[in-house]
């Protein structure tokens, strides 16, 4: 590799890989595999072959998918093999080519027989019975001709075969499954026995962990891999950095490894536990996975209990988060197998506290399966009489209940967090408290509070030390999301050039951190923010790279907002229909995660772009039942919003001024009490120009003036431009 890397002028080695995050190597890993591969493509043309790629794991699978984007003008021939099931998303792509391979018809298989054991006049029958026998699967019939072959009924050479007895006195197989199981069984005891320890430790096997495990020297070792090599049982897949060797197939490793009984297979199993945990104990952490899978076989229930648990954590950081779930699904399944003892409850509760974690990344943060993990790990945590871990998951519900739209709930759960930290030393802690507060708030309405608990985690936070946070509490770092909450809120008071800043500021960090449902947040953020100054442009822009990052990761409920902010931007920018049908969508892809929190003014802004399109009467529809569910829940959030555009709807009908006059000053009043100072200018215009219609020039002036006077920043917006349109229009009258 080194000297391919030199070849193709890459670098060989990165000072900043120790100190880079597990999010960030990843994604280095898949930037040096692209260029790897691109590089070479210009010194001579290159084919890139994958087989089986049903059986892809997910590093495989996101480096392909990283890959295949660039191969548009790259001398790259990429060919996949798969089966039926394995799903992409390539189909769509003009460079992609999709051949579907059946079974080989009679004749196809006939000819390859041919070439396979020959045209020996002898053999015609045969070729048709294997014909009928195998109904042209390659696989069965390569065996099937190489277990003829090892039981002497074949002889001589591949392609010019004969038979050594009449055909019809042996039975051929009537499954590719019995035909390896059969050649397998024939193999010398020696042969026999090396091929099922391999079968052990997996479909790729490394040299020197087989010899630990076989206990044979060297050259002994080699020397029955060769045999093994050359019965096609096994290949020499790679040299460097240690040989390692690989089955034939995937179901040629599965019927050796069920050959083998149950009692030597746990064995072999157990061995192999203690020579990785010997081997590799300064790197373990590189090999949990695999330890969990030996430990698994072995029936160790405890070592597999924690290794499932550290894969798990491994996927979290690498926001595989389904496969995290895989694992402490699994997990939770070995853990019922312990002794009831404190320590089981213990290992399920940190399993509980995790998959509540995960859940909130791979479900979204209001799915029944965060609130299912948080239960259980509060009765646990009772159980335990632990009120450290208490506070864990009663933080973790309190984000479930806040974004399930249950906001007093969460304020509750909040005040019990609050009178656990007490005392605490533990910044995180601290940190995670205000978290709760800064979020909840936010969407009650309280602003100045919410203002007050993230300023308090801008604060408190340190990058190094605090983003750790995020795989114990709520999936996302903590100090991003106080700034994006920051950035929300100034630019509700009135600051919408600062609010920017802020936000710059939140996707810095988040690029940095390169933690994708952080950076997804911090994009849905920005977005938001132009959506509140009503520049629809740049709140598309965002809302697209929110999608995107939600779309490489699989993170449904920022994706879902994206979707709506992306609908919002483009019925602004004119494109109603399809903007409201990209709100629509948003909108049930949202509730389809169980997420309620701020959905009440999506669901005005839904109405107000209906108006827009001339179904006035739907729009209204959509904002009274908005602001029904707004004081249901107790919430406040745009409240001022809300009663503004449903009074823009009422002034289009002279019989309805007086109702929409009252919603216009609700909506003041409202902006007053919450500090909305932009909210409060868009009320205050359009109750000027009503009153302006109305005859009330003077009232009218004297209402808007100072409030366009208290604005100190972001006179460029619309809102502010508008108002003092109106202000000028008064002027002239």
């Amino acid at each position: 590799v080194p000297a391919l890397a030199s070849i193709l002028d890459l670098p060989t080695a990165d000072e900043q890989w120790p100190t880079l995050s597990p999010a960030q190597q990843r994604q280095r890993t898949l930037q040096a595999v692209q260029q790897l591969i691109l590089r070479a493509s210009q010194v001579r043309p290159v084919i890139l072959l994958i087989e089986d790629l049903h059986w892809v794991d997910a590093g495989t699978q996101a480096v392909l998918d990283h890959l295949v984007d660039s191969l548009v003008a790259a001398r790259v021939l990429l060919l996949v093999t798969h089966r039926p099931e394995y799903r992409h998303e390539w189909l769509a792509k003009s460079h992609f080519s999709h051949v579907r391979l059946d079974a080989l018809t009679a004749e196809s298989a006939d000819r390859l027989l041919q070439a396979l054991v020959g045209t020996d006049r002898q053999l015609v029958g045969l070729r048709k019975e294997l014909v009928e026998r195998t109904e042209g699967t390659p696989l069965f019939i390569e065996e099937s001709v190489r277990e003829l072959v090892d039981s002497g009924v074949l002889l001589g050479r591949p392609g010019a075969y004969r038979a050594d007895r009449p055909i019809d006195t042996y039975e051929i197989p009537s499954t590719v499954h019995a035909v390896l199981a059969t050649r397998i069984d024939r193999l010398p005891a020696t042969q026999k026995s090396l091929l099922q320890t391999a079968a052990v430790i997996g479909r790729d096997v490394p040299l020197e962990l087989l010899q630990r495990i076989a206990g044979l020297d060297r050259d002994l070792l080699l020397e029955r891999l060769a045999s093994l090599q050359s019965a096609e049982f096994l290949y020499l897949a790679r040299l460097v950095p240690e040989p390692q060797y690989t089955f034939k197939h995937a179901l040629t490793h599965r019927v050796a490894y069920e050959s083998i009984l149950r009692e030597p297979r746990r064995a072999v199993h157990v061995r192999l536990v203690d020579v990785i945990e010997a081997h590799y104990a300064d790197r373990l952490d590189e090999h949990v996975e695999l330890l969990a899978h030996h430990a698994l076989g072995g029936e160790q229930w405890v070592k597999a209990v924690q290794y499932l648990r550290r894969s798990a954590g491994k996927a979290l950081q690498r926001s595989a988060h389904q496969q995290a779930i895989q694992y402490l699904d699994k997990g939770l399944e070995v853990i019922q197998k312990l002794p009831a003892t404190p320590d089981k409850l213990r290992y399920e509760l940190d399993y509980q506290k995790s998959r509540g974690v995960a859940m909130m990344a791979a479900k979204g943060w209001a799915a029944k399966e965060v609130l299912d993990a948080y239960t259980r790990a509060r009765v646990l945590c009772e159980e335990l009489h632990d009120e450290r871990e208490l506070f864990i998951v009663l933080r973790g519900e309190g984000q479930y209940r806040m974004i399930r739209g249950e906001p007093k709930i969460a304020r509750k759960l909040g005040e019990r967090c609050v009178e656990l930290a007490a005392g605490s030393k533990d910044v995180g802690v601290h940190i995670e408290t205000h978290h709760l507060f800064w979020t909840n708030s936010f969407f009650m309405g309280d602003y100045a509070e919410s203002d007050f608990h993230s300023a308090k985690g801008m604060a408190l936070y340190e990058r190094d030390r605090d983003h750790a946070l995020t795989y114990a509490y709520s999936g996302h770092d903590p100090g991003v999301c106080c700034r994006c909450f920051a950035a929300l809120i100034q630019c509700l008071y009135g600051h919408p050039d600062r609010s920017l800043a802020v936000c710059r500021d939140a996707v810095d960090l988040a690029q940095r951190l390169d933690h994708p449902l952080t950076t997804a947040l911090a994009y849905w953020a920005s977005s938001y923010v132009h959506m509140l100054r009503r520049e629809p442009e740049a709140g598309r822009a965002w809302a697209e790279r929110a999608i995107a990052e939600c779309d490489e990761y699989l993170l449904p409920l920022l994706r879902s907002l994206g979707v709506f902010q992306h609908g919002w931007a483009l019925a602004e920018l004119g494109d109603l229909d399809k903007g409201i049908a990209h709100m629509r969508e948003g909108l049930a892809e949202i509730s389809a995660t169980g997420a309620e929190m701020g959905s009440p003014f999506y669901a005005a802004l839904l109405g107000e772009a209906l108006g827009k399109a001339g179904e006035p009467r739907a729009g209204l529809e959509e904002i009274e039942r908005a602001l029904a569910t707004a004081r249901e829940r107790g919430e406040s959030f745009q409240l001022s919003e809300m009663l503004r555009l449903k009074g823009e709807l009422l002034m289009r009908s002279k019989s309805t001024l007086p109702d929409a006059e009252a919603c216009f000053r609700k909506a003041i009043s409202s902006a007053d009490k919450q500090g909305a100072v932009l909210s409060k200018l868009r009320a205050t215009t359009s109750l000027a120009r009503l009153l302006a219609d109305k005859g009330g020039t003077t009232k009218a002036r004297a209402l808007l003036q100072p409030t366009v006077e208290s604005i100190t920043e972001g006179r460029d917006l619309s809102d502010f431009k508008a108002a003092a349109a109106v202000l000028e229009a008064f002027g002239t009258r």
